[in-house]
């Protein structure tokens, strides 16, 4: 009769010494389950299904959770380089303001700055604003000369190693420039992105490093011949 069942299958709960310290159990047969229970414990009893979770969905957890707190970093950083170029687009706009209003009357700003100054002292102070001026237009130009020779370098090296968007990372590294120090740094990064994943067949580590190079060189040119 095919209602009549066979013979179950036999039923056995086996502790075994596999060496010495070390045991085996097996649970042949039996809905029985063996779960940590913390601080070196386990605990036997009977198999509910559901209630642990297996190693694989321990795993997946696992690298989701680790996802997450890896992408909200990333967010983080973004938030803050974004702060940062709105806080350099918002200050510099607020600079070309406030010298726009110094350009449209530069000798009533002359004319009352002078006048601050005691009739016998007025001959020595257009001395010094004479020389104040001539120092100051001579920086001003020098930063610019830097500015271009940067960027004219970055260009090149660029259009020699073949980069895409070499116009206009070369522009954006002879604007950065103008920032001491960190507007090197963060118009290095764009260009050594762009460097590395450009390449149709995948991240290409060689030209990456040849352009930091290249950033380097520049950057070492600057600091030691230009800026001096």
């Amino acid at each position: 009769d095919a209602d009549v069942e066979g013979p179950r299958p036999e039923s056995k709960l086996e502790v075994r010494q596999v060496s010495p310290g070390q045991y085996e159990v097996s649970f042949e047969g039996l809905e029985l389950e063996l779960a940590p229970d913390g601080k070196n414990r386990y605990v036997l009893g009977p198999r509910r299904e559901g209630d642990h979770p297996s190693q694989l969905d321990d795993l997946v957890a696992q690298v989701t959770h680790a996802s997450e707190n890896e992408a909200m970093r990333v967010l983080l950083i973004g938030q803050k380089l974004i702060a940062a170029v709105v806080k350099f687009i918002a200050s510099f706009a607020l600079v070309l303001m406030v010298s726009a209003f110094l350009l449209v009357d530069i000798e009533g700003v002359r004319g009352f700055l002078r006048g601050l100054v005691a009739e016998p002292y007025r001959e020595e102070y257009d001395r010094v604003a004479r020389e104040v001026d001539r120092g100051l237009a001579g920086v001003v130009r020098g930063q610019f000369t830097i500015c271009a020779i940067n960027a004219l370098l970055t260009y090149l090296g660029l259009f020699l190693l073949k980069v895409k968007y070499g116009l206009l990372l070369a522009g954006l590294a002879g604007v950065m420039s103008l920032i001491p120090v960190f507007g090197s740094i963060l118009s290095s990064i764009p260009i050594v992105l762009v460097a590395l994943v450009g390449d149709a067949h995948g991240i290409n580590l060689k030209l990456g490093l040849g352009v930091l190079a290249w950033i380097i060189g520049i950057h070492l040119l600057e600091a030691n011949l230009l800026n001096p």
